[in-house]
């Protein structure tokens, strides 16, 4: 009971804690046997499949397996605020399309719901800016190459290194004579590894 009363204040706090910013969250009854309560979070597209369980983990309609509040916190919003990135940028692409492809001004209207959809989606990145984001395998595996070169000799591409540097993942320096380019980990970088080392321990 313990656990379960902890998971439903959990769920609450976070509740409250999104409802500040404007994303709604609904605690319910349970749709099934064996869930404590149902969770919809408006703009996920797994929103029916969200709940707890009674052994006070989480399910996030994700994963095949429930868990930990902290780690459905931190997926829920790294998906909400991919959603609300989405939907900034289908209000201006829907407007193009409208206006027969060319680069037309939104109206006043559009350019406001365009500002709060993207406001929304700051200030969800704000509230993990400091948490590890999720890695695929593929940013696992470059991480990993940096992470075990402690001479640091690896340089990623200018790609990779512009996406995992905006993800404030790595860093990037030269090594003496202050001429040969080189690529570190930074802090959130090896959080990150150890995140998905944890989610993805056999």
């Amino acid at each position: 009971m313990l656990r379960i009363e902890k998971a439903l204040q959990n769920a609450r706090g976070l509740q409250a804690e999104l409802a500040d910013i404007g994303v709604d969250v609904r605690l319910c009854d349970p749709v099934a046997d064996g869930i404590v309560a149902a969770i919809y979070i408006t703009g996920l597209a797994e929103e029916s499949d969200q709940h707890i369980l009674p052994d006070g983990g989480f399910y996030d309609g994700f994963e095949q397996q429930a868990v930990t509040f902290e780690e459905y916190r931190l997926r829920v919003i790294e998906r909400l605020a991919q959603y609300y990135e989405g939907e900034a940028k289908s209000v201006a692409d829907k407007w193009k399309e409208l206006c027969g492809g060319e680069d037309t001004p939104l109206p006043d209207n559009l350019q406001a719901r365009r500002k709060s959809l993207a406001d929304t989606a700051d200030k969800l990145h704000g509230l993990i800016k400091n948490e590890p984001p999720a890695l695929n395998g593929n940013d696992y595996r470059l991480l990993e190459g940096i992470a075990r070169d402690p001479q640091a000799h690896v340089t990623l591409s200018d790609g990779d290194y512009k996406r995992l540097k905006g993800m404030g993942l790595v860093i990037r320096g030269y090594r003496f004579p202050d001429t040969v380019r080189c690529d570190g980990l930074t802090g959130l970088g090896e959080k990150a590894m150890e995140r998905y080392e944890k989610e993805n321990a056999s």
